[in-house]
Formats: structure tokens, C-alpha cells, sequence
């Protein structure tokens, strides 16, 4: 993990998920945006519900949104929320190596500065498919 100067695409990409965030529900406020190697960005806000089963994270959820479209080659995914610098939650990362093994993860706080670091740093010893 590494706080690191982002190349113009990827400041781009923590700005859309910045912007996401303003659309989430619930007390965390979580953007997310992925990047597919045909360029295209999608993104998403998390939905914190009653029921923390119910909840979704915005991560997952831009994830899927990419999925649902039928852009599969993710090569990025970038997290905003606030007051914390912690990286994207397994569930996110899980979900990203379903489409992406060699994806770069970008994350940041609200108000502080970006990290970034390779998938596989962030999840060395991923759930495997049998």
C-alpha cells in the first residue's frame, strides 16, 4: 500500500466515486467507480440498511453495475468515504477478483489522500472456486 501520485485517469476515476458518494443512503457514505479496459466508468453509492445483511456496498455495487452493461474487464477500482482511509472491504475486493485479478485499487478518505496498491496485495489469499 502506498500513497502515491495517480496518474490523470485515476484521480479521475476517485473523483467519480467522490461524486457517487453524495448519492449513498445511510450513515457511511461509500462511492465507488471501476474502470474497464474499454475506458468506460461506472459507478455507485452504498445503501446502508436497518438489516447490515441488507446493506450493499458501493464497491460491489459499481462492480455489478459494469457486469450488468457487459463490460467484464475491469482494470480499476477507486473508494471514497468519510473519515477513514481503510481500504475497500473483502466483499468489494472479492468481488472485483471475479473480473479482475490484476486491477489496481485506489481509496481514499473523504479529506485525506489517496492510497493505491495492486488487488492481489490487498487480498493475497482469495476465496478460490473449486
Amino acid at each position: 500500500m502506498n500513497s502515491r501520485e495517480l496518474s490523470a485517469d485515476d484521480a479521475a476515476l476517485l473523483e467519480a466515486a467522490e461524486t457517487a458518494r453524495a448519492r449513498a443512503v445511510g450513515e457511511i457514505a461509500c462511492g465507488a467507480a471501476v474502470r474497464t479496459a474499454s475506458g468506460a466508468v461506472f459507478t455507485a453509492a452504498s445503501i446502508d440498511a436497518p438489516v447490515p445483511s441488507l446493506s450493499v456496498c458501493a464497491g460491489q455495487l459499481a462492480i455489478c453495475v459494469a457486469v450488468a452493461a457487459g463490460d467484464r474487464a475491469i482494470v480499476a477500482l477507486a473508494r471514497v468515504r468519510p473519515g477513514s482511509s481503510s481500504a475497500p472491504c473483502g466483499r468489494c475486493l472479492q468481488t472485483l477478483l471475479e473480473f479482475a485479478t490484476e486491477a489496481r485499487v485506489h481509496w481514499r478518505a473523504a479529506d485525506g489522500p489517496p492510497m493505491s496498491c495492486a488487488l492481489r496485495d490487498l487480498l493475497p489469499l482469495p476465496f478460490e472456486r473449486f
